[in-house]
């Protein structure tokens, strides 16, 4: 009985330990993260004074030389507040992908649309800060055969 107290203790431990790093990451950042992110969508102030300006990005349906030029930045007079997502009636998909404790990317998709918008956001210090933005964008699907 004790050996399979032990055995069981000993692979709880074990698969603990082995948790997926992305899912360990989310976990970390979660609450803290959603906090910053209620406030970035609701705040115009607090919005702007949490961006990295000059932003690096892509303006929306950038044109192929834009995309090949990647030097493109937003503009602090020119920002357009941006508002919470609506997913239930906008058709995007959103998918946060944590990169680390302290960066993560955020990518709304809309696969019927075939477009999609990137956000990387970084945590400096106590306060998260956008430091990417490349606004709505065509993609080509890669389709299995």
């Amino acid at each position: 009985m004790r050996i399979s107290l032990l055995l069981f203790a000993i692979l709880l431990a074990f698969s603990c330990k082995n948790k997926p790093k992305s899912e360990a990451i989310a976990t970390s950042v979660g609450e803290e993260f959603d906090a910053f992110y209620q406030k970035f969508h609701t705040d115009t102030a607090y919005q702007k004074a949490h961006i990295q300006f000059p932003l690096p990005g892509l303006p929306s349906f950038a044109d192929s030389i834009t995309l090949a030029e990647k030097d493109y930045f937003w503009d602090k007079d020119l920002w357009v507040y941006h508002k919470l997502p609506d997913l239930d009636s906008s058709g995007f998909k959103r998918i946060i992908n944590p990169m680390s404790e302290s960066m993560l990317t955020e990518i709304l998709i809309n696969k019927k649309e075939k477009a999609a918008m990137e956000r990387r956001f970084v945590k400096l210090g106590n306060d998260w800060y956008l430091i990417y933005y490349a606004g709505l964008n065509g993609f080509i699907e890669n389709e299995e055969k």
